[in-house]
């Protein structure tokens, strides 16, 4: 009984793969390989086919940037405090007056309330 479950296994886990790899539309050779070298021709289709498609997709990118947090929480935090701000917002905040808040004055614009 034993061996039976150890002869099987290798099939077991290369079943979801060939119905990946049907489903998919992938090339049929994989079909073939996996059916004949079962252990083998899974690593190889997970290797070749699906892990760059992970790693591409969105889920992928999702990934790396949660692993990366996960490493160093505060990179973002840092990367900001050392990033130089953009000249176009230095020349924004000197040219708008100093005023009391929600009254920011348009420097280009002219006042509705002005006299024409």
């Amino acid at each position: 009984m034993t061996y039976l479950l150890y002869a099987a296994l290798p099939y077991i886990v290369s079943l979801p793969l060939i119905i990946h790899c049907i489903k998919t539309g992938r090339s049929w050779i994989w079909v073939f390989v996996m059916l004949f070298l079962p252990l083998l021709g899974a690593l190889a289709y997970t290797a070749v086919e699906i892990l760059p498609e992970l790693v591409r997709g969105r889920t992928g990118h999702r990934a790396a940037r949660g692993l990366k947090k996960a490493i160093d929480p505060f990179g973002d935090l840092r990367r900001f405090q050392q990033e130089p701000s953009s000249p176009a917002m230095w020349r924004t905040a000197s040219a708008t007056p100093m005023s009391s808040p929600g009254t920011a004055a348009m420097p280009n614009r002219p006042s509705s309330t002005a006299r024409r």
